[in-house]
């Protein structure tokens, strides 16, 4: 903490009586007074892991601090939170109102004091080729200025403090809060969990109380960020901040960062073409590591997560056994060039979480997990839990189309992603099958 300006000082005893008064009145200005015992510099000079009480912060701005912040003047829209939290636009897709409903959006995710350390919530308009959104925390310069008659004009004290920067990317394209919402609330993920329970680094985060509950180590996962960008982001899933800000989308992210997409399998895409497309959401992949346990089916994590909001967890369901099963059908037509057989496979499995859930059959190869992971079919009520893959045929009578997906080769391993009413994940246990 460092002050500038200056003090006079007094030689008669008259004048150090003043001195001393002076002090006290600058002293009680910039303190103000304690709320609820805690005091305004003592949580803005505390790190993240000691919980002050926010409303001394709140006081504080009130009393006029400058955040002294690097703006950028080329947005084109800024709405600014009752919590001081700045949302920027720089893009012409989104205006004031869109980003009010941003910050609305935000609230949705579960929150506590660690919401008055954001800083910003910034949207592009560009696409990334490596990212849909990051989180940062960056250094921020404050200025309190000490503003009474009896002290100079130019008394100010100056001190920093670390706080969070949420960017999204493709706003041009992405022109919903919505479409926006799984993003923001894994970024936010990265600002609770940094906060509350990963202020270590490197390997140090396995000893944090988060990885031992987790059952995170260098067998499972990574700590060490300082590696290449290339092994960072084909690695990104088991990075421990990765995994735990999709632990926290998964416990307490907001009920739109739930996105359930209607993923078309092999057979449906031979009749709606048009709208056949491979595409992720968050039902495909209700966590980014699908070969680690959910984080609802680690004893005591989501009752970690929610303690340090005072809140109780959810309740949730144990991991039911769908009983995945696989069969191989064929279907041989007299084409010009002569018989040909085309092989798929049916795979169906229990609604065992009920009817008005929503189920995701996904599929990864085990020897690549990061660059084969993908939907296959996405089940509804009434809809019969049958999905297909393999090489897919359509008779129109007069000639018959076919595709392949290339699934049905080598060794693939199968989960169904499950999506209750109520905005619960689950997962079904991994089933391994050698086409």
């Amino acid at each position: 903490m460092r002050k500038t300006g200056r003090i006079i000082l007094f030689l008669s005893l008259g004048g150090f009586i003043s001195c001393v008064a002076v002090f006290i009145l600058s002293l009680t200005v910039f303190l103000n007074i304690q709320t609820q015992g805690v005091r305004a510099d003592s949580f803005l000079a505390s790190e993240p892991r000691h919980h002050f009480i926010n409303t001394a912060l709140n006081d504080l701005l009130s009393e006029g601090v400058y955040i002294n912040e690097r703006t950028d003047f080329t947005m084109s829209e800024r709405y600014v939170s009752p919590e001081g939290i700045e949302f920027i636009s720089k893009s012409k897709q989104w205006d004031k109102n869109d980003l009010e409903l941003l910050y609305k959006e935000l609230l949705q995710n579960k929150h506590g004091e660690e919401l008055y350390l954001l800083s910003s919530v910034t949207v592009y308009p560009q696409r990334d080729d490596k990212a849909a959104a990051t989180h940062k925390n960056a250094k921020q310069y404050c200025t309190v200025p000490i503003s009474h008659t009896l002290v100079p004009e130019d008394l100010k004290i100056t001190f920093t403090h670390t706080r969070g920067h949420i960017t999204l990317y493709n706003g041009d394209n992405i022109t919903t809060v919505a479409g926006m919402a799984e993003a923001l609330s894994h970024e936010y993920g990265h600002h609770y969990t940094r906060y509350y329970m990963l202020n270590s680094n490197g390997d140090a985060l396995y000893n944090t109380g988060y990885a031992v509950l987790r059952g995170l180590n260098a067998e499972n996962s990574y700590a060490d960020m300082s590696v290449s960008e290339d092994f960072y982001y084909k690695n990104h899933y088991k990075f421990i901040l990765e995994i735990a800000a999709e632990d926290y989308v998964t416990l307490m992210g907001s009920p739109a960062s739930r996105e359930v997409a209607d993923h078309m399998d092999i057979m449906e895409a031979l009749y709606n073409s048009d709208n056949y497309v491979v595409e992720f959401s968050r039902s495909a992949a209700v966590q980014e590591n699908l070969t680690l346990p959910m984080a609802c089916e680690v004893q005591g994590l989501a009752e970690y997560f929610y303690s340090f909001i005072g809140e109780q967890a959810p309740e949730y369901d144990i991991k039911k056994d769908m009983n995945i099963r696989i069969q191989k059908r064929s279907q041989t037509f007299d084409l010009v060039g002569g018989y040909r057989t085309f092989v798929y496979y049916e795979i169906e499995f229990d609604k065992v979480y009920g009817e008005d859930a929503t189920y995701v059959l996904t599929v990864y190869d085990p020897d690549d997990y990061a660059g084969t992971v993908q939907p296959v079919r996405t089940v509804t009520k009434d809809e019969k839990a049958l999905c297909r893959i393999g090489n897919a045929v359509r008779n129109l009578g007069s000639r018959v189309i076919y595709n392949d997906d290339g699934l049905a080769k080598g060794t693939k391993v199968f989960i169904v992603n499950v999506i209750t009413p109520d905005g619960k994940m689950y997962t079904s246990a991994p089933f391994s099958h050698t086409f």
